[in-house]
C-alpha cells in the first residue's frame, strides 16, 4: 500500500525529483528477508506535510479499497484475541468474511 500511495502522489504532483522518487521506491521494496525501510504510516505522514489535500484524498481512497491478504485471513482464522497498537480494519474484515466474531 505504501508503494501505491507514493505512486499516486508522484503521478499527481511530480513534486519530487526523479532520483528522489527512485530512492523512495527502493526503500519501499520488500526484501527477500525482513521488511522495507519505509512503511505506509511513515510515508503517509511525511507526504501529508508537503502534498496538497486533494492529492492525498486520492491516496486515502486507494487505501480504503484495500482487501484482506493471506496474512489477515490467517490471523482471523486463528480465532484468538489479537492485540495491536492500532486498529487493523483488514483483520476485522477478514474475520467477518470467515464468520469469526469480532469484538471491537
Amino acid at each position: 500500500m505504501a508503494a501505491i500511495a507514493f505512486e499516486q502522489v508522484w503521478a499527481g504532483t511530480r513534486m519530487y525529483p526523479p532520483d528522489a522518487a527512485d530512492a523512495v521506491r527502493e526503500a519501499l521494496r520488500w526484501p527477500a528477508s525482513g521488511e522495507p525501510k519505509l512503511r505506509l504510516e511513515l510515508i503517509l505522514d511525511l507526504m501529508a506535510r508537503e502534498i496538497p489535500p486533494v492529492v492525498l484524498a486520492g491516496v486515502y481512497t486507494a487505501v480504503l479499497r484495500a482487501q484482506p491478504c493471506l496474512a489477515h485471513l490467517a490471523l482471523a482464522a486463528a480465532a484468538v484475541p489479537i492485540v495491536t497498537i492500532n486498529q487493523d480494519e483488514l483483520v476485522e474484515d477478514a474475520a467477518r468474511r470467515l464468520g469469526v466474531t469480532v469484538d471491537g
